[in-house]
């Protein structure tokens, strides 16, 4: 298995063409302990008219993310290539 070139970062847009929301990256929880699985849950902020009143946050592993953006199912935008409000 290659290990992925996707690096998810706080401000970054996943966009569900699908479902059409998108998912704004507010932190990251790094669940992992010594010597065992590395977890990483991403908190993310939905927008969109399908969300569900108080259903706006969600929690996503980063390797389910990640697997699913690989997958084609989400579009992730970088924040860093979003450029600067003025």
């Amino acid at each position: 298995m290659q290990a992925s070139t996707i690096t998810l970062s706080v401000g970054d847009l996943i966009i569900d063409h699908i479902n059409g929301v998108v998912g704004f990256l507010v932190e990251i929880e790094d669940y992992s302990k010594e010597g065992h699985l590395r977890i990483k849950c991403w908190r993310v902020f939905w927008v969109g008219e399908k969300i569900p009143a108080g259903d706006a946050y969600q929690s996503w592993t980063e390797i389910g993310l990640i697997n699913i953006i690989e997958a084609g199912s989400f579009e992730h935008k970088p924040s860093r290539t979003m450029g600067v409000c003025p």
